[in-house]
């Protein structure tokens, strides 16, 4: 990745889903051209059935790995989650946030600052 010079952009942007049933699904992906960053703010994980718990993982793709943040992070029935860690996605990566179990039903909100450096 290039180092950044001259002007650029922050924007403080968020990704929801709303109550996921299904497996495994993306929330930030920045598989772009040019200088791109996100600083990941939160993830917020929000079980959201009534009886049934969740094991969560929250991967960092570089693009060949996948990189484990968090591993088998219980988020009991009507509880929330929150992963409150900065780190940094690059061009080329992307986030991942998906369910270990078959049970659970969550929404999930991530908030990142976006720097564009193409400009």
């Amino acid at each position: 990745m290039a180092i950044p010079s001259g002007y650029g952009s922050e924007i403080l942007k968020s990704e929801t889903d709303d109550a996921r049933t299904s497996g495994s699904f993306e929330h930030v992906d920045l598989t772009v051209s040019g200088i791109w960053t996100a600083t990941v703010l939160s993830i917020i994980i929000c079980n959201v059935h009534a009886t049934e718990d969740a094991l969560m993982n929250i991967i960092l793709h570089d693009g060949t790995n996948g990189i484990l943040l968090v591993n088998q992070q219980s988020v009991p029935a009507k509880s929330t989650f929150v992963f409150s860690d900065r780190f940094v996605v690059t061009d080329g990566c992307k986030l991942q946030i998906n369910r270990e179990t078959a049970s659970g039903t969550y929404d999930t909100t991530v908030s990142y600052i976006l720097q564009d450096w193409t400009t």
